[in-house]
């Protein structure tokens, strides 16, 4: 008797086994999205002073929902650098401390999805060397996204990023204008 069967048993065994192995390979990843680093627009500010010193202050009580751990760059971070890619000392006897006063995201679930709040609050103090204040100035940011249901991972940490771009340009326009209106005096000519 002969086979009249277009698929054989060693065809259906064969398929099978590839079918049973292609369970098992890995899935293919996507790659991890790239986001562009947070800067400031405009340029350095050369101010009079011999150094710069950053301090952060301690949180006074606990958020109810802290969400910095969610954000790819944190609102402290984004207070940290500021000074450091805006400021620059050209010399003089006086220190500028630039204090973060607040630096915070909190996450409040709606009952249609969630919202979280991002906020900047930072001081500029002129200090001369016998530790007086002579000048000061400063700015205090919020700004805050909706998140409609669930969005995936990948949704949120997009979002999160453009809120953290957000709080930069704010916290970077408000200081520009309160510098300029504050310690104009202290501002040097650029080289």
């Amino acid at each position: 008797m002969t086979d009249t069967s277009i698929v054989s048993r060693r065809g259906v065994l064969i398929a099978s086994a590839a079918f049973g192995l292609s369970a098992c390979a890995a899935p293919t990843k996507l790659p991890n999205p790239v986001y562009p680093p947070i800067g400031f627009a405009g340029g350095p500010i050369p101010l009079g002073v011999n150094k710069v010193q950053i301090t952060v202050r301690p949180r006074v009580g606990s958020d109810a929902s802290p969400a910095d751990a969610d954000f790819i760059v944190p609102p402290e971070q984004i207070a940290r650098l500021w000074p450091k890619q805006r400021i620059t000392a050209t010399g003089g006897q006086n220190e500028l401390r630039y204090i973060i006063d607040d630096s915070s995201a909190i996450s409040r679930v709606t009952e249609t999805g969630e919202v979280v709040v991002a906020t900047i609050q930072v001081r500029l103090l002129v200090i001369t060397p016998y530790g007086i204040e002579e000048a000061g100035a400063g700015a205090r940011v919020d700004s805050e996204i909706r998140f409609d249901g669930f969005p995936s991972m990948v949704q949120r940490q997009e979002a999160l990023h453009r809120l953290s771009q957000d709080i930069a340009a704010k916290l970077d326009a408000q200081l520009a204008i309160s510098v300029q209106q504050n310690l104009s005096g202290y501002i040097r000519p650029a080289r």
